[in-house]
């Protein structure tokens, strides 16, 4: 049997209160005061520890509890403070680290809490707020100077907190509209919506599988529809990249990579299935370029160091190359016309500026090769035998005369000069020892 023992004091008569207090263990130091106003209890105080000073008050108005105060470390500041409102809790703060700030508000309804806020820098506005359904949390929003981010729970799991995460959203400009979305399916990200120009719209979307990147879904004119996907293996590289802008759902172009390096692109432009242009890389550098018509090539682009060095012409997609150029530190150099045996029929030579150089012409018992200088023809060549010494040779001079020299005995020497005036001969000359100079000056007059 307790025996309690209770006290009336009228030391606050003067303030129209009564006050009873309880020493059940009889040490001289009351575990509780109750305060009384006429009939009613206005103030309860509880000492918790038995250590002779309370640290729980109880508040009423009209007979009924309106707030608890704790103050455990007897400061003056209570950690805990509980509001009522019709004998029901309907707020809570507390003060979890003891510095004597309340940073925590717990909001109830019908006895429940439905949300729980954190104000951490002491600003009067909560940076974290937490809305809980029968208990269970359903959405945390966090606010900072920089960002507001809400992540959305599911209340049916009873695993760790990070397990019940179904929907996070972090809105930068805090303006209402999430730029972030991140979604999860049993604590693994599943999906990310990001809108990064803060348009409204997401421009991009991140599909996960088993926690990893697997697709990114891009929408990069802003009209709602996803143009570009690019796909990703096991080590979150790219090994695939589609782009689909005209919405057929056949991509124009697709890009192919080997280690996150790219390794092939190709161009559909008329989405029959066959790719009218091919781009080959190694080690992430272009090195080849195909081009084909109706599913033949037709053109071939070779590259060095990112820069042009070869191109190849098929124009009849017969197999057969008809022209081949080559490039010299990204300039074109010489072009080859060949037949469609494949023998080489011209070589054109050109200079850094584009300009045609020389122009070497293969035909049945000799090779023609023409000069040139700014584009006009200073020399022309004929070599008929093919031993590399040409025996004629005319040279075009600026004053617009032109000295035809002749190898006649095939020896690799001159023996004959003959100089023109127009069309008019002026001037012969002859080696007659074979010295390859000449010895016999003739002039040319016309009657």
């Amino acid at each position: 049997m307790v025996v309690c023992l209770w006290l009336i004091l009228d030391v606050m008569a003067s303030a129209g209160l009564r006050t009873f207090q309880r020493d059940a263990d009889k040490d001289g130091f009351p575990e509780q005061r109750v305060y009384l106003q006429g009939n009613q209890i206005v103030r309860v105080e509880i000492d918790l520890d038995r250590d002779g000073r309370p640290e729980r008050y109880e508040f009423f108005k009209n007979g009924q509890i309106s707030k608890i105060e704790i103050d455990r470390d007897h400061d003056a500041h209570p950690e805990v403070i509980t509001y009522f409102e019709a004998g029901a809790p309907f707020k809570k703060q507390e003060d979890e680290d003891r510095d004597g700030y309340l940073e925590k508000t717990i909001y109830f309804k019908g006895r429940v809490p439905i949300k729980i806020t954190y104000d951490r820098d002491r600003d009067g506005r909560p940076e974290e707020i937490i809305f809980l359904d029968h208990l269970s949390p359903l959405k945390i929003v966090r606010h900072n100077r920089d960002l507001t981010e809400t992540i959305f729970l599911d209340p049916k799991t009873k695993g760790p907190l990070v397990k019940r995460i179904l929907r996070r959203e972090i809105d930068s400009d805090q303006n209402g509209q999430p730029e972030k979305i991140f979604y999860y399916q049993n604590g693994r990200l599943t999906k990310l919506l990001e809108d990064a120009n803060k348009d409204g719209r997401f421009e991009k979307s991140y599909i996960y599988q088993g926690g990893k990147l697997v697709f990114l879904l891009e929408d990069l004119d802003q009209d709602g529809f996803f143009e570009k996907k690019t796909v990703y293996d096991q080590q979150g590289h790219p090994k695939q990249v589609l782009l689909d802008r005209n919405r057929d759902g056949q991509p124009e172009i697709v890009s192919s990579f080997s280690q996150g390096q790219l390794k092939e692109v190709l161009f559909d432009r008329d989405g029959d299935g066959r790719p009218e242009k091919k781009e080959l890389y190694q080690a992430g550098r272009l090195k080849e370029v195909l081009y084909f018509e109706k599913g033949r090539l037709s053109k071939r682009e070779f590259y060095q160091g990112q820069t042009l060095s070869r191109l190849e012409l098929d124009q009849d997609r017969d197999g057969v190359l008809e022209k081949v150029a080559f490039y010299r530190n990204g300039y074109l150099s010489q072009v080859e016309v060949r037949r469609p045996s494949g023998k080489v029929t011209k070589r054109f030579f050109y200079n850094d500026k584009g300009e045609v150089i020389k122009l070497v012409c293969y035909q049945k018992g000799k090779v023609i090769t023409w000069h040139y200088q700014h584009e006009k023809p200073v020399l022309y060549e004929e070599d008929l035998d093919h031993d590399g010494h040409p025996e004629i040779r005319i040279f075009y001079h600026p004053n617009g005369t032109k000295e035809l020299v002749r190898d006649l005995n095939g020896d690799g020497k001159p023996d004959l000069w003959q100089e023109y005036q127009g069309d008019t001969l002026v001037l012969l000359k002859r080696d007659v020892d074979g010295d390859g100079k000449p010895d016999l000056v003739e002039e040319v007059t016309t009657p």
